[in-house]
C-alpha cells in the first residue's frame, strides 16, 4: 500500500523534473535567440531564397501546362525535368448531389452526402449534372542537376 509519505516524496520528484525540463527548455530557447541572431543573414537568405524558388516554380509549372494546352495535349514530358499529369476532378452542385444521392439511396449518411462515394458512382456512371473535368498538371522533377548538367554539357 502507498503510504502519504511516499505520495509526497513522488510530488517532489515531479515538481524537481519539472522545473529542470523548464529550465532546460528555457535554455535551449535563449540559445536558439542567440543562434537566430548571429545567423540572421542566413534565415533572411533562406526566406528570400525559398519564395525565389516557389515563384520560379509556379512560372515553370504554369509554362508547361501553356505549352502541353498549346501543343494539343499530346507531350507529357516538355523538357527534362518537367512532367504533366492529367488529374480528373468533377463538377456538380452539391445540393444537387445530395437530393440526387437521398433520390438514389445512394452516397448518403442520414441526410449528407458521402462526397467519396458520391464521385466513385458518378466516375463509373455518368449523372446528368455532373461535368468530369480533365486538368494538367505540371510537375517538377526533385533533383534538376542531372538537367543543369546535361544542358552545360550540351
Amino acid at each position: 500500500m502507498t503510504t502519504r509519505e511516499e505520495l509526497t516524496e513522488q510530488v517532489n520528484v515531479v515538481a524537481e523534473a519539472r522545473a529542470k525540463s523548464a529550465e532546460m527548455h528555457d535554455k535551449k530557447e535563449e540559445s536558439y535567440r542567440q543562434w537566430a541572431v548571429a545567423n540572421k543573414d542566413t534565415i533572411e537568405g533562406v526566406v528570400t531564397t525559398g519564395a525565389t524558388v516557389a515563384v520560379a516554380e509556379k512560372s515553370l509549372r504554369d509554362m508547361a501546362v501553356a505549352f502541353y494546352n498549346d501543343t494539343g495535349a499530346q507531350d507529357k514530358s516538355p523538357v527534362p525535368g518537367v512532367g504533366i499529369r492529367v488529374e480528373t476532378r468533377l463538377k456538380y452542385d452539391a445540393d444537387e448531389a445530395l437530393r440526387w444521392g437521398i433520390e438514389h439511396s445512394l452516397a448518403v449518411n442520414p441526410v449528407t452526402l458521402d462526397q467519396r462515394a458520391f464521385e466513385k458512382i458518378a466516375m463509373a456512371s455518368p449523372i446528368a449534372f455532373v461535368t468530369v473535368l480533365h486538368e494538367p498538371r505540371a510537375t517538377i522533377a526533385t533533383n534538376l542537376q542531372p538537367v543543369l548538367e546535361e544542358s552545360r554539357e550540351g
